[in-house]
C-alpha cells in the first residue's frame, strides 16, 4: 500500500492561519489586482519568479501603478533609518555606488527584490504589517549582487575610500539572474544576494504570496 504523510495539527493550524490572513487582507484591499489565484497566460513561460516586501501600507500604490525604481516605498528598517537621520548618508552611499555601476544600472534607480520568496534567508519574515510580492520577469534583464559589501558601506561611518572599495566588490559581485539560478544556495554563504530590477514592474507580472 502507498504511505502517506499525515498532516499534524500544528501544521494545519500553520496553514489555516496563512489562508485567514490571505483572506482579510484580500477583504481590505478588494480592488486590488494583485491578490489573484494565478498570473495571465500571456506571461511568458520562460520568465521566473523573484520576490518583493511591501509594508501594507504600500499595497495598493502598487496595485495601481506597479513597482517603479525609486519608488518612495520605504521598509520598516528603512523607516529606523530614517528617523535617525541618515538618509543623507544612504543618498551620499548611493552616489558614491553609482560611479562604479555597469551601464543600464544603479545602486538607487531600481526595484530591489530577493531571489526566493524568504528573503536573505528568513530575515525579511521579521518585518510586521508587509506583504511579499511575487514578481514574474525575464532572468537575462536583471542582476544578482551580494549587498554585504553595501551594507559594510552603510550606515557606518567610514571613509569614502572604504566606501568606494565596497562599491568596487559589491558591482563585482554581480551576475545575470540566470547565471545565479544555476548556482547551489550553499555558493551564497556568507552573502547576501539581492536582485536589482532597472525597470519598472507592470500589475501584470506581480501577485501577492499566501504567507
Amino acid at each position: 500500500m502507498p504511505k502517506f504523510e499525515t498532516i499534524t495539527s500544528p501544521e494545519l493550524k500553520k496553514i489555516k492561519a496563512i489562508e485567514d490572513r490571505y483572506a482579510e487582507l484580500k477583504k481590505k484591499h478588494p480592488d486590488n489586482p494583485l491578490f489573484k489565484t494565478e498570473f495571465s497566460k500571456d506571461v511568458p513561460k520562460d520568465y521566473v519568479s523573484v520576490y518583493r516586501t511591501v509594508p501594507e501600507k504600500y499595497i495598493d500604490e502598487v496595485g495601481r501603478h506597479g513597482l517603479k525604481p525609486n519608488q518612495e516605498i520605504l521598509t520598516d528598517i528603512e523607516m529606523v533609518n530614517q528617523k535617525l537621520g541618515w538618509l543623507l548618508k544612504y543618498k551620499e552611499c548611493n552616489k558614491i555606488f553609482n560611479k562604479f555601476a555597469p551601464k543600464g544600472f544603479s545602486r538607487g534607480n531600481v526595484v530591489y527584490a530577493f531571489p526566493d520568496q524568504y528573503g536573505w534567508f528568513g530575515w525579511r519574515k521579521d518585518e510586521k504589517n508587509s506583504i511579499t510580492i511575487e514578481i514574474k520577469l525575464d532572468p537575462k534583464n536583471v542582476l544578482v549582487v551580494n549587498a554585504a559589501f553595501w551594507n559594510q558601506a552603510f550606515p557606518y561611518p567610514n571613509s569614502e575610500k572604504s566606501i568606494v572599495a565596497n562599491a568596487k566588490e559589491y558591482w563585482g559581485s554581480a551576475v545575470p539572474l540566470t547565471e545565479f539560478r544555476k548556482e547551489e544556495w550553499d555558493e551564497w554563504e556568507g552573502r547576501l544576494p539581492e536582485v536589482l530590477i532597472p525597470f519598472k514592474v507592470n500589475t501584470k507580472f506581480l501577485k501577492v504570496v499566501k504567507e
